[in-house]
């Protein structure tokens, strides 16, 4: 039996487009229109804001920019770090690990 692999090569357009579609097939379905953008350094600060409406002739123009400066994060891992009761597997601390050993 072979083995398969593919690599992608994505660009930001790219990465947009896939992130406002998944929310849209997801958690927000009903959403028809989207406007996103990537904010931040990649492995310091990279985070996505995006804005969705149900209404196909709305162009959506907000000001992203000021909802990052604004907007909580909203996501799972943010509710996770601010919620740790919710985490179904707590992490393992350093000094279990040397237990184990």
């Amino acid at each position: 039996m072979s083995v398969r692999r593919c690599f992608k090569k994505l660009d930001e357009d790219d990465i947009l487009e896939i992130l406002s579609e998944h929310f849209i097939e997801g958690e927000l379905k009903g959403y028809i229109n989207s406007h996103c953008r990537l904010f931040g350094n990649i492995g310091e600060d990279l985070r996505f804001v995006g804005a969705f409406s149900d209404d196909e002739d709305e162009y959506l123009q907000c000001d992203l920019e000021k909802l990052d400066e604004e907007m909580d994060y909203n996501g799972d891992h943010s509710f996770i770090k601010k919620n740790p009761e919710f985490q179904i597997c707590p992490p393992v601390k350093k000094d279990d690990k040397q237990d184990k050993n």
